[in-house]
């Protein structure tokens, strides 16, 4: 994934995760990499600060279930870009290169097992790209 803003060393996890229907429901969201495998274990808040300025600021809060049984709660701020491809992606439900918008996020995550204490110890960035049908990936970088 070449990403072209800035972002250090390779990524510690990947995220794709779907967005919410207007039912509230969620079909799929997992983070996966090297050193974590998760799926969401509830429905997740989402909450969008749109601007004048052309950016919207996302702000959330989400539960992983590991895949050996921890809890971990994951929060993030973050700015988007509304470019024209991305906005032509948006209405079109099409997808997005990782360069066609400034999606980039800033995330803390929490948990009590000891397993993944390094999460709590750790800050994480990330960087974001439309997949169409309703669906956003992210790559997630632990900053070292």
């Amino acid at each position: 994934m070449p990403v072209s803003r800035g972002l250090p060393g390779g990524p510690c996890c990947a995220a794709k995760c779907d967005i919410l229907s207007n039912s509230g429901s969620l079909a799929r969201t997992y983070r996966n990499g090297p050193r974590i495998k998760a799926q969401l274990a509830a429905t997740g808040i989402d909450w969008m600060q749109v601007s004048e300025d052309g950016f919207w600021r996302p702000n959330v809060r989400a539960q992983f279930l590991t895949d050996d049984g921890a809890v971990i709660l994951m929060s993030y701020v973050g700015l988007v870009e509304q470019t024209a491809p991305f906005k032509q992606a948006a209405e079109t439900n099409g997808p997005t290169a990782w360069d066609d918008q400034y999606m980039r996020l800033s995330l803390i995550f929490n948990t009590g097992d000891r397993r993944y204490a390094w999460l709590n110890q750790s800050l994480f960035i990330a960087a974001g790209r439309l997949l169409g049908t309703g669906s956003i990936e992210y790559s997630v970088f632990r900053v070292t």
